[in-house]
């Protein structure tokens, strides 16, 4: 069998867009999450330094999220550090959220053994790993959450 001869998916066209490559057609699919802190303190983290180029790395990084209208400017009080790491093409754009995640109230959701999703997949003909295009940005937020999720682009503050 080949590739043209395998049998379209229907549920796959329904979140094409998750598939795609420019970030402009991703959409949020999911429902909306919501972020609970223990705290009323602003979470704020100073941005460390960065060459140059990682810089410019970040700022048209941001530009094109702005565009694409997945992040937008903030006022928030609360914000984390942005970085960038190098990828064999490209990099990686990261949020440092680990002070805002200490103050996450954590819940509890029950999770399926691996070995037992293996267990089920026994005789299964397909086997197929999907990468979500910006899957972080697939999440619509509660309103009153947004704040939380303030990073610092090099000379701005946004939210996702």
């Amino acid at each position: 069998m080949t590739i043209k001869n395998i049998p379209s998916i229907p549920c796959f066209y329904d979140i094409k867009q998750s598939f795609s490559r420019n970030c402009r057609h991703a959409y949020h699919l999911h429902g909306e999450h919501q972020i609970d802190i223990d705290t009323n303190e602003a979470i704020f983290r100073r941005q460390w330094r960065q060459s140059l180029a990682q810089e410019k790395v970040i700022t048209d990084w941001a530009k094109e999220m702005l565009a694409a209208g997945l992040i937008r400017p903030s006022t928030s009080p609360h914000g984390a550090p942005t970085f960038c790491v190098k990828k064999p093409v490209g990099w990686r754009i990261v949020h440092d959220y680990r002070a805002p995640n200490s103050h996450t109230v954590r819940r509890t959701l029950p999770m399926p053994r691996k070995d037992k999703i293996v267990d089920k997949m026994q005789g299964s003909f397909w086997f197929s790993c999907m990468d979500l295009l910006s899957g972080y940005y697939q999440f619509r937020l509660r309103d009153t959450d947004i704040p939380l999720t303030a990073f610092q682009n090099p000379m701005v503050l946004m939210n996702t």
